[in-house]
């Protein structure tokens, strides 16, 4: 019976601490009122930029826009201020400024085209600052 009861207990406190570090996404008086930034101006040179420190061969990488620059929000890691073991649970802070969805196609290692790959380059300024990738 005290096996039970411990197990519905960890149980809970992992659910109430999942619950309680993942943000919902941002309200729409949140997404009204944020500060996004001056729209980027030189976009196809941040992301030139950017391909050189993320991929083996970014001279070759070629890029295709697939929608427009937009305002938009994405999570980011916060670090430091849990203490628990790594991986346990994360916080997360919402960012704000523009998004610039694309599809890229890059050479690997062995010199091959890896094919399409889709990313969504987030932009402070004129800087990428985040990325996912589909």
């Amino acid at each position: 019976m005290k096996r039970v009861l411990m197990g519905l207990l960890i149980a809970a406190v992992a659910g109430f601490a999942a619950c309680a570090f993942f943000p919902a996404t941002p309200k729409e008086v949140d997404l009204a009122n944020a500060d996004y930034g001056p729209r980027p101006e030189n976009v196809d040179a941040a992301v030139n930029e950017w391909m050189k420190g993320y991929l083996n061969d970014p001279f070759s990488a070629v890029v295709e826009r697939s929608g427009e620059l937009r305002k938009g929000w994405w999570r980011e890691y916060k670090s430091g201020d849990l203490l628990l073991p790594a991986g346990l649970a994360r916080t997360y802070v919402v960012k704000y400024g523009w998004v610039l969805p694309a599809k890229i196609n890059a050479k690997n290692k062995f010199g091959a085209y890896t094919g399409f790959k889709s990313y969504e380059l987030y932009f402070q300024g004129e800087k990428i600052v985040a990325y996912k990738l589909f």
